[in-house]
């Protein structure tokens, strides 16, 4: 019997090569070590309002919307669209706006992965320490001393994570993979989560888009309540490039102050009634791999894919294109 295809990680890119792959006949298992599937696609729950009331305050604190620039891509989000999961946030958050309509998820961004892993073999909470070959064939090893064997393993963890996996495991790839691989760079993001007792003053179409010349913190702020997705008022803030780069590594409760502060403007007469930091080590992709995905031949008869969003071009249509192509390269 032919082994599954693993796929490591459970993101955007991984959920959909494995269905790419399931489509086509092809067993896989996806290995995850979060909570459950998504990576990026985040969605979380701060507090429930007072009064015992079922009303929830609702982030997308990774993704916050994607567009539509390809047919490929056009047709994965015309399944999601014919399952109830999507609306329209906008088009654009300028007034002027650019036509392309920024969907997001009902409930949140993490309702696509959900979907996407429902028909799936989906492992979570399992750290992967290392990706190895021997005996004529590759393993994935777990750091709770589980291990799995395929001749053929897709990872769609961030490039330096995936890299230091098949270090650790000792495997080596062409050096000139390899030193393309090497240079794929990302850009920290620390994102402030504030569920609050009344309206924020972010300006329509709630949702606001900075660079670092109009505004020194933020990168994003985005209102989940009239995005759709929060029972009540809950902002998302996303700390630029420069600013999350500098700040990564303070101290939790001075960098709490410190962007609450920053956020007070767009808070306005409203109090927070909880409020999160979460951090993204590898958020954006800054300096990306030229193709959709690189695959690799570690052990004669075996195939290793490196995939992701950092693989052709960044935001969610690239993380899902990028996993099809993954799975083509295996169909191949």
């Amino acid at each position: 019997m032919e082994s599954p295809v693993i796929i490591v990680g459970a993101g955007l890119s991984g959920l959909v090569a494995a269905n790419a792959l399931q489509a086509a006949g092809r067993q896989t298992m996806v290995i995850d070590k979060g909570r459950s599937a998504g990576g990026r696609l985040a969605t979380r729950r701060l507090n429930a309002s007072a009064g015992g009331s079922t009303r929830f305050a609702r982030v997308d604190h990774g993704a916050q919307f994607f567009t539509v620039r390809s047919p490929d891509f056009a047709e994965l989000v015309h399944d999601w669209r014919r399952a109830g999961l999507l609306m329209e946030w906008c088009r654009g958050f300028s007034s002027e706006g650019d036509g392309y309509p920024r969907y997001c998820a009902e409930g949140g961004m993490n309702t696509i992965a959900k979907y996407l892993a429902s028909t799936l073999d989906v492992r979570t909470e399992t750290t992967i320490h290392a990706i190895a070959g021997g005996d004529g064939a590759l393993s994935v090893l777990a750091a709770s001393g589980e291990r799995w064997e395929s001749n053929q393993i897709v990872t769609t963890a961030p490039v330096p994570q995936s890299l230091a996996l098949i270090d650790n495991g000792w495997l080596a790839i062409e050096e000139a993979v390899r030193c393309k691989l090497d240079a794929v760079k990302y850009a920290k993001c620390i994102a402030l989560l504030v569920s609050l007792d009344g309206p924020s003053s972010v300006a329509e179409p709630g949702g606001m888009q900075f660079d670092e010349s109009t505004n020194a913190v933020w990168s994003f702020v985005g209102d989940n309540f009239r995005k759709g997705i929060s029972d009540i008022p809950a902002v998302t803030f996303h700390a630029n490039e420069l600013f999350s780069e500098e700040h990564y590594d303070d101290d939790e409760a001075d960098l709490r102050a410190a962007l609450l502060e920053a956020a007070g403007p767009f808070l306005g007469a409203a109090l927070p009634t909880s409020v999160d930091v979460k951090k993204w080590r590898y958020a954006r992709p800054t300096v990306l791999h030229a193709d959709r995905c690189v695959t690799t031949n570690p052990l004669e008869d075996t195939t290793l894919v490196f995939c992701g969003d950092a693989f052709g071009e960044a935001r969610v249509e690239g993380a899902a294109l990028s996993g099809l192509a993954a799975a083509e390269a295996l169909l191949r």
